[in-house]
């Protein structure tokens, strides 16, 4: 990586260097902003030479697609061809799946935080990225803790004010991140904070639902031939009515079913399976993706214009390798009461990328407090003296569970049944487990 595509680390310190926050108020819940210079993205090389936008508190979409922040001419763009989002210390690029990609300096980039003064390629067309003279006002919360969230870094806060100030609307919203980054929590954080956190909270999930009981299951069928169905059933936005509907993984939701939920978010209203008349409804609408849905919308997966109705208020979940100093708290609220780990530990844990992000981690530390709890938790500090150089967190890992499955082994009288019960494995997972390692089960009793 280029040193312009380099990542800028974001911590929670420097409030005082992005600008005084707003409105602080008396409470510490109460809404607080963040002022961060606006990006100037000018054309300087290209069919639309001059063109130019300001980038603030929203993201823009760059491509031919006449509704883009900033649309271009160039064929060589495409539709939908890369996103701009304005973060701490500069701009988060993120490439929708274009056909010729985006360029940083000599590297092509998927996603890629640079500096203000960077250069970035689009098709032939070469975008200039300046400090403006003007300010975004960025929603900031000083909490450590939303619903189910936690977090002391600036990149959660942030994360708090946009939920703090989104909860108050009825618009659609719609929350972006990856597996693991607490996005549902983020959804019910919402509707408690919401005018309709009186009224039900809905979840259904457009990934495990099979496709030929979608349309059902969203907008309900009335009984007769029409439907094939023997008694009504409601679908979930009359259900929901007066509180919060969640589609978890809308990416999934099947291409014949889009229009249907724009109609519902446009107009209120919708129709049951096998129904002639339209009822209303009254829910808002809260959809959570691990996917990038402007990719699935450049892809032809996902309807443009609902992801424009969507996407009008947005929030992305960052990845836990971008708040690595939020680690030893959430660390600590896994623990719940239970002894704190060895500093070894946390500073092996900060190391690890955490592809699963906070649920990996929480799953990691539920694992060591149930180690614990049965006494097999091997002293994997006693080599992680002051002086020592501290393994690869792989490295750690492997050791700790050879030393787990030689405990268990021990404590069971090497009885496979009985250490898989213990482990929570079936036999053949205990089994496939102990080859990994190296080891065998001795005189195990079947």
């Amino acid at each position: 990586m280029n040193e312009a595509s380099a990542p800028i680390p974001i911590h929670p310190e420097p409030l005082a260097a992005l600008g005084a926050p707003a409105d602080r108020g008396s409470s510490r819940s109460a809404p607080l902003s963040v002022h961060l210079r606006k990006i100037r993205v000018e054309v300087v090389e290209g069919p639309d030479r001059g063109l130019h936008v300001e980038l603030g508190d929203q993201p823009i979409l760059i491509g031919r697609a006449p509704d883009c922040g900033l649309p271009l001419t160039d064929g060589s763009v495409s539709w939908l061809h890369a996103e701009l989002t304005l973060v701490v210390g500069g701009v988060q690029v993120r490439n929708l799946g274009s056909r010729n990609g985006v360029q940083v300096g000599a590297s092509l980039v998927e996603e890629s935080r640079v500096a203000p003064g960077t250069c970035i390629l689009v098709g032939r067309t070469v975008l200039s990225l300046q400090l403006s003279d003007e300010e975004a006002e960025l929603p900031l919360a000083a909490l450590e803790r939303f619903g189910g969230l936690s977090g002391r870094t600036l990149v959660m806060k942030m994360v708090f004010g946009r939920l703090t100030r989104y909860a108050a609307g009825d618009a659609p919203i719609l929350i972006e991140g990856p597996s693991g980054t607490g996005k549902q929590l983020a959804a019910r954080a919402l509707h408690e904070r919401s005018p309709r956190a009186g009224g039900p909270y809905i979840v259904l999930d457009c990934a495990g639902t099979p496709r030929h009981l979608m349309e059902g299951e969203l907008f309900g069928i009335t009984r007769g031939a029409g439907s094939g169905a023997d008694a009504p059933k409601p679908g979930i936005f009359e259900r929901a009515a007066g509180g919060t509907v969640v589609l978890d993984e809308i990416s999934e939701l099947p291409t014949e079913l889009q229009p249907k939920l724009l109609s519902v978010i446009e107009r209120g209203q919708m129709r049951r399976a096998g129904e002639s008349h339209a009822r209303k409804i009254s829910a808002r609408v809260v959809a959570t993706t691990s996917r990038v849905l402007a990719r699935e919308v450049q892809a032809g997966h996902f309807r443009p214009d609902l992801y424009g109705r969507l996407s009008s208020m947005r929030v992305a979940m960052p990845a836990l390798c971008d708040r690595k100093d939020d680690i030893p708290m959430l660390v600590e609220e896994f623990l719940d009461g239970a002894a704190p780990l060895p500093g070894t530990w946390l500073r092996v844990l900060g190391d690890h990328d955490w592809p699963g992000n906070v649920s990996e981690l929480r799953n990691m530390v539920e694992r060591v407090r149930a180690q614990r709890a049965a006494e097999l938790l091997p002293a994997l500090d006693v080599g992680f003296g002051a002086g020592a150089q501290l393994p690869s967190l792989a490295a750690a890992r492997s050791a700790f569970e050879r030393e787990y499955l030689r405990a268990l082994l021990s404590r069971t009288g090497h009885n496979i049944r009985r250490a898989a019960e213990l482990a929570g494995l079936t036999r053949q997972g205990l089994y496939g487990v102990l080859a990994r390692n190296g080891l065998r089960s001795g005189d195990a009793e079947e």
